[in-house]
């Protein structure tokens, strides 16, 4: 391949996006030019179409899961991770491990029934119901306050 052509290496394996900010682990491989036209590819051929839409912070990793008639949205705490690439990680751990959260996270995902939605974490007891606003293409906005995502948190949508 001449030297002149850029590309990009292909991933080795099929990565799971967790978030509209999350980047593909290869994109640091690409030259900058090079990532931000694929980028404005992408978005001109999926538009609209991403399954989770979100202004959370982008150390907040969230996963999307359906089960049956169900959404559930695992929601982690990773502000305080500041490694870069090629740090150790340690055991041990200076600071405060899940930093409160600055504002009340809001996200909007596929509904596909008009029930329930509630929050469920090791960081406090039972259910805590919360409201969604249902759209007419099938989608629901949830807004988790920031007090119920201390370290983890599962949202349930049914």
């Amino acid at each position: 391949m001449p030297k002149s052509r850029q590309s990009c290496r292909k991933p080795s394996r099929t990565r799971r996006f967790s978030s509209s900010n999350a980047q593909p682990r290869h994109a640091n491989k690409c030259p900058q030019e090079l990532y931000s036209a694929y980028q404005s590819i992408l978005e001109k051929l999926v538009g609209g179409a991403s399954l989770l839409k979100t202004d959370a912070p982008a150390k907040i990793f969230m996963t999307l899961y359906r089960e049956d008639d169900q959404v559930l949205v695992h929601l982690l705490n990773g502000l305080a991770t500041g490694n870069k690439k090629g740090d150790y990680i340690t055991a041990g751990f200076k600071g405060t491990p899940f930093p409160p959260l600055g504002k009340d996270i809001t996200f909007t995902v596929p509904a596909f029934r008009k029930n329930e939605i509630f929050a469920v974490s090791p960081d406090f007891e039972g259910r805590k119901p919360l409201e969604g606003t249902y759209h007419d293409d099938g989608t629901v906005t949830v807004t988790l306050s920031k007090e119920l995502l201390k370290g983890y948190t599962l949202v349930r949508i049914r």
